[in-house]
């Protein structure tokens, strides 16, 4: 049993190594269409930076969702808390754009779902030896759910600064909530959720390519706050811009220079879009590299455990589908919170690995029976079951062995 546990648990491991393998070659893929494209079209780096930031800032969110996932309920699993607690707090104070700072709450809440069942609290009872006070593993459990609880009011602050972010956090928390009521705890569900996760993004990005190409917006998109104008006008230049160099698009930057609405106001300077600004700067090639990032990564989430696995692709498809409006992965502390959150839902915790637990203590031979005992507890087991049936094994009244002794004559 041990044996196909380890090789179960090693053939998981080397899934997820290929998987944050084929990150890394989708990152180096990534930077050079982008090297390229600046070279070609002799963007200065400034223009580049964003493009280039982004899989720098997933691989490292990767990596350190996958440390903590491994640390979580040791005394060193306290640091993430403490530092998520802590940025989630420093979002809510600095100046930034509210939608990115809205999908960087949603991230935060699903990471203190993340960092809360990453909790094993080796839990025993205060012993004499401890003096009456908390054993340490519980110190930590409780240290870790106060700072989570902190997190989670936070990080809901900053959800709803934006209405899209908002609507989008309502999934992350059905995720975080199903497994604790029973439902969601198989693998089938898992997949389920994969494919809605997928699924949403592809109809997100269809409706954005549909609405690019509309000459008018319906009058309910048109009047909402988050739907402007403004984004109509983005997302039909952005669209002419990608029709006009479709393979590889006009190179980083081109899309400032091309839109005279982009030009009009410094926050209106990105097509607010993710698809869109990628399609129009680096083309079909672009567009592809980036699907492809977001299937792997709904893809490495799944592979975690059941419960885990719901949160991660519910909070790294709720931000890919969000971003379709906008262009949230040009914030590196959005990506890095998404990279962590992906990876640790995609990295099981460790098991035991010790010698198994014997479900039972081995049993003391019993003394030898007198023949006399023997008949005895014979009868009580016939009484026990009622109606006098003997037992598999036992003599009937038939053929049992009639005990005598010879008594001596009298003299």
């Amino acid at each position: 049993m041990g044996t196909r546990a380890a090789a179960a648990r090693g053939a998981h491991s080397a899934r997820v190594l290929g998987i944050v393998v084929g990150f890394g070659v989708l990152a180096g893929a990534w930077w050079v269409l982008v090297l390229v494209g600046a070279s070609a079209r002799g963007a200065e780096l400034g223009a580049s930076a964003r493009y280039l930031a982004f899989p720098l800032a997933l691989l490292l969110g990767l990596g350190i969702g996958r440390l903590g996932a491994r640390r979580a309920g040791g005394g060193a699993g306290v640091l993430i808390p403490a530092a998520a607690a802590s940025a989630a707090l420093v979002l809510l104070l600095v100046p930034l754009y509210a939608n990115a700072q809205a999908a960087a709450g949603v991230q935060l809440v699903a990471l203190s779902g993340l960092m809360l069942r990453g909790v094993r609290a080796r839990s025993r009872p205060p012993s004499s030896a401890d003096g009456g006070a908390v054993p340490r593993p519980e110190r930590v459990a409780l240290l870790t759910l106060a700072l989570c609880a902190v997190t989670v009011v936070l990080g809901v602050l900053l959800a709803v600064r934006s209405q899209a972010a908002a609507i989008l956090l309502l999934p992350v928390a059905a995720a975080a909530v199903l497994p604790a009521v029973g439902a969601g705890r198989r693998t089938g569900s898992v997949r389920a959720v994969a494919v809605a996760g997928l699924g949403a993004i592809a109809a997100a990005i269809a409706a954005v390519l549909l609405l690019a190409r509309a000459e008018t917006w319906p009058r309910e998109l048109r009047e909402t706050e988050s739907l402007s104008y403004a984004r109509h006008s983005l997302w039909s230049d952005a669209l002419l811009l990608w029709s006009a160099h479709p393979l590889t698009g006009a190179g980083p930057g081109a899309f400032y220079d091309y839109s005279a609405t982009a030009r009009s106001e410094e926050h209106l300077r990105a097509v607010h879009s993710s698809i869109l600004q990628v399609g129009s700067e680096f083309g079909l090639l672009g567009a592809l590299l980036l699907l492809v990032v977001l299937a792997a990564g709904v893809l490495l989430a799944a592979r975690g455990d059941p419960g885990p696995a719901l949160l991660g692709i519910a909070a790294w498809s709720a931000l890919a589908v969000h971003s379709m409006i906008d262009h949230l992965y040009e914030f590196p502390v959005v990506v890095i919170l998404a990279g962590l959150v992906v990876g640790w839902a995609g990295a099981r915790p460790p098991r035991p690995t010790g010698p198994p637990i014997p479900t039972a203590l081995p049993q003391a031979p019993s003394p030898a029976k007198s023949p006399s005992d023997a008949c005895s507890g014979q009868q009580s087991h016939r009484g026990s079951r009622g109606g006098g049936q003997p037992l598999r094994g036992e003599f009937s009244e038939r053929s049992r062995p009639r005990l005598s002794r010879e008594v001596p004559p009298r003299s």
